[in-house]
């Protein structure tokens, strides 16, 4: 028992990982993701850059 114990505590270690991530977009998806292997990233709809940061590079490049 003391071994599921310590997956679920690793498990939800990494769900607070991934809900603290501002790149994470879909919080829906972490368990999924996870049990997953943490494979199928589209789950999480993870958004590499904010409107800010696009907007500024779409200036510098008009």
């Amino acid at each position: 028992m003391l071994h599921a114990d310590r997956s679920a505590t690793k498990i939800d270690d990494r769900v607070n990982e991934l809900c603290g991530d501002s790149a994470v977009r879909n919080a829906k998806g972490i368990y999924e993701y996870l049990l997953g292997g943490e494979k199928q990233t589209q789950l999480l709809a993870i958004r590499l850059f904010d409107d800010k940061n696009k907007r500024v590079a779409y200036e510098q490049q008009t």
